[in-house]
């Protein structure tokens, strides 16, 4: 299993590769889970798609998520 935070790395690249810019407010603090996977995405806003697609590839091999 990853770290946490290589997995909100992740799943922030992926959101900003196939939707774009962070488009939902923010959750409550009190949802700490939502909170930190829209933090994540949000971190990469300004991002376009195609340079998300290409950091979440290089990402993915760098983690090695083709071998878990």
């Amino acid at each position: 299993m990853l770290p946490q935070a290589n997995l909100l790395k992740i799943y922030g690249l992926f959101k900003q590769a196939t939707v774009g810019d962070c488009n939902v407010p923010s959750p409550s603090m009190l949802q700490m889970k939502a909170k930190a996977k829209w933090s994540a995405w949000n971190e990469n806003r300004g991002m376009d798609q195609k340079t998300a697609k290409m950091q979440y590839i290089k990402t993915a091999i760098a983690l090695d998520l083709y071998n878990l």
